[in-house]
């Protein structure tokens, strides 16, 4: 049996997440205040979500009888913006293997970045969030704010899955992804509604739309469109939403006639989407969906981003995000350039949004090799550091925004997380071994115009570079971000290596004529660190 104390101070929700003990015959969840009165909340499903009203300054104790709290907060008060929750269940970020200075959800699993949006003077991330599992589950929406994209306040949950979606283990769903938009004073949030079978086999997919009017309680979510274009099987999601002239635009990713596609949409009053085009259509064969599109004008160039779905989604191949610069008049999409978003492959459903007159771009860290250690009380999945976003000579150039410095540390010795600043002035072969653990060392290798990382002695993401001359490598407890040629090529990587690491930044070149400059860089998470 498990209990939890908590005085309620001003707070007037309690929010619980947990997981019923297998073959129990009775499971409970009993809600007692000073005066010994009792609320309590029967459990029949596996996994379950209790929210309850409770009064300000009073002592509670919370009972779990034959089951598990896997995550419990205080919500709803004064304030909630600039304080957040507060948590009643362990949450640290000091675990093993646990990221410092990259976003991640209290426990659990993430996945993409969505509606990120500047409202009140907040940036606004939701999250796709499992908060039962350190592996993916039925999506829910986690949801945290910032006011400098580096430091972050955890807020409550705002999206479920369906209730028929419960316990029913061939099926899967939930609240997928979507973005935000401000209309008259009010946050709109537009987001895919999934629910189909595990396998994949078949799906339902539609848009849906909420409102808020504080950032943190959504009301009205509605069904907004429907899949109404013929080709169509099953995919049609991540609807990205803004405005354009005198009307609003929508991209969605999906699948028609057996080709990825991003479809155009067009709204006078984000109500009612009639279809324009088929803005893109990818013709490689290796690709089946696309996903998470996101479409915007920057320096004088519109920017189309896709994800891509494998064409055997069961192999734990990597997959790409691709960008296109070129022009469109409305209604169609001229492509004059395209690339890679990121060549590590830890980098997937990347969203952009404009803060400060500048696009800035935040991708999820994936796994696809499936490399992921977990450790009690952690969170499987984070967001990398965001990225500027400009065009040169039709190219997409990401550099990491200038606020990252700000939480720069200088020492006389280094410690993770730290970065360092590479250059040489011609692009010669060369090997940086940047830590040490009892597992094995990570080592940057450039050699005959091929760019590798090595972990252990095991060598991946090999990338063919012509000409290397700077690099910028931002390296925290179990994740990798390489900034190349001043961003015009961007690497993202995980890793994971048991044991105290030891940074070495050790160089060997062909060359002495290079320049190296690292320094550490601050937790960002010192709040909820020691907390519980």
């Amino acid at each position: 049996m498990q209990n939890i104390s908590f005085e309620s101070d001003d707070y007037k929700g309690l929010a619980v997440f947990g997981t019923r003990i297998s073959n129990s015959e009775q499971c409970s969840l009993i809600l007692q205040d000073d005066k010994n009165t009792s609320l309590l909340k029967t459990i029949t499903s596996e996994t379950f979500m209790f929210h309850f009203e409770i009064n300000t300054n009073v002592h509670y104790r919370l009972t779990f009888e034959n089951a598990n709290a896997n995550l419990v907060y205080l919500d709803t008060g004064a304030k909630m913006l600039n304080r957040g929750i507060k948590f009643l269940t362990e949450v640290k970020y000091n675990q093993l293997y646990r990221n410092r200075y990259h976003f991640s959800p209290p426990v659990g699993w993430m996945n993409d970045p969505n509606g990120l949006v500047f409202y009140k003077d907040k940036v606004h991330l939701f999250y796709q969030f499992n908060p039962f599992s350190q592996i993916w589950g039925n999506m829910h929406w986690g949801h945290a704010v910032s006011t400098d994209l580096i430091h972050w306040t955890h807020l409550p949950v705002v999206f479920y899955p369906q209730p028929e979606l419960q316990d029913r283990k061939n099926l899967r769903g939930g609240a997928f992804s979507g973005s935000a938009i401000v209309k008259n004073d009010l946050l709109h949030v537009f987001f895919t509604r999934h629910y189909g079978a595990f396998d994949r086999s078949w799906a339902k997919e539609w848009q849906v739309k909420a409102t808020s009017s504080d950032g943190i309680i959504f009301e009205n979510e509605h069904t907004v469109l429907t899949a109404d274009v013929e080709g169509i099987e099953h995919d049609f999601r991540d609807p990205k939403i803004f405005a354009y002239e005198n009307h609003y635009l929508m991209v969605i990713g999906g699948k028609r006639y057996g080709h990825p596609v991003v479809f155009l949409y067009r709204s006078d009053n984000t109500e009612h989407w009639d279809f324009v085009s088929v803005l893109y259509e990818e013709t490689d064969i290796k690709y089946a969906v696309a996903e998470c599109p996101d479409f915007f004008l920057l320096d004088g160039k519109w920017v189309l981003i896709v994800g891509f779905i494998n064409e055997n989604a069961r192999i734990k191949e990597p997959r790409d995000v691709k960008y296109l610069t070129g022009e469109f008049n409305g209604t169609t999409f001229k492509t004059e350039h395209s690339g890679l978003l990121d060549y590590g492959k830890d980098f997937y459903a990347p969203q952009t949004f404009l803060y400060k007159n500048r696009r800035i771009c935040f991708g999820w860290n994936s796994d696809p090799r499936g490399i992921y250690r977990p450790q009690p009380a952690s969170a499987n999945g984070t967001l990398s550091l965001p990225r500027e976003l400009h065009i040169e000579h039709g190219s997409l150039i990401q550099q990491p925004v200038k606020e990252i410095f700000y939480t720069v540390k200088e020492s006389p010795t280094y410690t993770l997380p730290f970065f360092f600043n590479f250059k040489i002035n011609k692009s010669k072969d060369f090997t940086i071994t940047i830590l040490s653990t009892q597992e094995g060392k990570v080592v940057l290798k450039y050699a005959k115009q091929l760019f590798s990382i090595e972990v252990a002695k095991a060598s991946c993401n090999n990338t063919f570079i012509s000409d290397l001359k700077q690099l910028e490598v931002f390296v925290d407890i179990s994740l990798m971000e390489i900034f190349i040629n001043n961003g015009s090529m961007v690497l993202t990587h995980r890793y994971y290596l048991e044991g105290y690491p030891k940074i070495l930044l050790q160089i060997e070149s062909e060359t002495k004529d290079y320049y190296i400059k690292s320094s550490n860089i601050n937790d960002i998470w010192e709040k909820y660190s020691d907390k519980k």
